[in-house]
């Protein structure tokens, strides 16, 4: 990774949308980590925690029986990642999704790495109707969920509730979504304004911390 303090700005730099749009986008992660550092810290922190947990899965992929589980806690590192760079941009709602991401990969590797043979049942996901139905039932969220809070019931709670702030704020089409990050006001002259809240984030930081990965 290159350090931002090496690198230059190209030409055109800012002339079309997208790349004016990213660039705004980082001078609200600066202003985040200078106006609003205590957030940035909490997410900092949960990152290192994650980088210790890639740093296992990556040094012991190739030992494994089977990859998948610390190839699935590796995706939950980079949707942190990602959903924490969105929280500082300013980009609420996206975080939602990506959340939701981090706590699906999570779990599903927390399950697939201790569950005898649920590795390659999940790698073997049947095509007929009978077989998926099964499989389904194996591998949707509530079936995992209620496997961990066998084993840790507050992190189960909080991955439930975790997942299903997410659905509701912008995983899934729905109300929330659509207005939990717009304000409404009456102006001076009697108008009407309607903007958006510039409000940050830490669903995913939450997310991470409430979850209990084997490493």
């Amino acid at each position: 990774m290159i350090a931002q303090a090496t690198l230059t700005t190209p030409e055109s730099w800012s002339e079309d949308l997208l790349s004016r749009f990213q660039s705004t986008a980082f001078q609200n992660e600066t202003a985040t980590f200078v106006h609003a550092r205590p957030w940035h810290d909490q997410l900092s922190a949960v990152a290192l925690d994650l980088e210790q947990c890639s740093k296992f899965a990556m040094n012991s992929l190739l030992e494994a029986d089977d990859p998948a589980a610390r190839l699935l806690f590796l995706t939950a590192n980079s949707h942190y990642l990602a959903s924490a760079r969105l929280s500082c941009s300013g980009q609420c709602l996206p975080a939602y999704p990506s959340g939701r991401a981090i706590i699906e990969s999570a779990l599903y590797g927390w399950y697939i790495a201790g569950a005898a043979g649920a590795a390659q049942r999940w790698h073997d996901k049947p095509l007929d109707h009978a077989g998926l139905k099964t499989w389904n039932k194996e591998f949707k969220f509530s079936s995992l969920t209620a496997r961990l809070a066998a084993v840790h019931d507050g992190s189960a709670r909080w991955a439930k509730y975790l997942h299903q702030t997410a659905i509701d704020f912008a995983a899934h089409p729905n109300r929330e979504t659509l207005y939990s990050n717009l304000s409404h006001r009456q102006t001076t002259d009697g108008g009407s304004s309607l903007s958006e809240i510039k409000k940050l984030l830490i669903t995913a930081a939450l997310a991470i911390a409430g979850f209990h990965f084997p490493c």
